[in-house]
């Protein structure tokens, strides 16, 4: 039996789209077609979720889930984070969570899903349209922000010997504002889709 664990925010939930078009639906349905190892996937994400939210959890989640399992049993964990700890909070620079502290979360992450499985993947954090992203109110998101947290995942993935599925170089050399809705914030269905297909060749059964 394979245990597919999925941790995040709005973002792995599809909001603004509906869960059934998000990258986590595609993954379900293209894996329940081809499926004979009684694969379950867990929807682990939670709206507004920082690092740090996941890095308090994790081990709650995963316990309960992975007790049963034999070795004959993989536990596949899958974690897109990041976005809300880049998001700025009044003023420029200030953001939700410090770099370090980011830093410090995301080995945390790790160092607790290890407990449960050598199958770990990070999902790299999106680029945002800025000037839709401002316009929420006393908070908006700046790409020279989620580069750098981008960045501080995969170095981290590098020395641990986790997945990093880069996502934000890959997409800011494109128009991938059309991955977006109109918050410049949130992915759209084609932004699901192609997130579904950076990741569906990392997902062997």
């Amino acid at each position: 039996m394979y245990n597919i664990l999925i941790f995040g925010d709005s973002l792995t939930l599809g909001r603004g789209i509906g869960f059934d078009k998000s990258w986590l639906a595609l993954l379900s349905q293209s894996i329940s077609t081809e499926d004979q190892k009684n694969t379950i996937i867990f929807n682990l994400g939670i709206p507004g979720n920082t690092s740090g939210d996941i890095a308090k959890r994790i081990d709650l989640e995963l316990k309960p889930r992975t007790k049963n399992s034999s070795k004959k049993d993989l536990n596949i964990i899958i974690i897109q984070i990041g976005i809300n700890d880049a998001k700025n909070i009044k003023s420029v620079g200030n953001t939700q969570t410090d770099l370090s502290q980011f830093s410090k979360n995301i080995r945390n992450i790790i160092k607790s899903a290890k407990k449960y499985s050598d199958c770990i993947y990070f999902l790299g954090i999106t680029p945002v349209k800025e000037s839709e992203s401002k316009k929420t109110g006393s908070y908006y998101f700046r790409n020279y922000d989620i580069e750098r947290y981008n960045a501080a995942i995969k170095n981290i993935c590098s020395k641990t010997a986790v997945s990093f599925i880069e996502i934000y170089k890959n997409w800011i050399r494109t128009n991938y504002c059309q991955y977006l809705l109109d918050d410049g914030i949130h992915l759209n269905q084609f932004g699901h889709k192609k997130i579904f297909a950076s990741l569906r060749k990392f997902i062997v059964l």
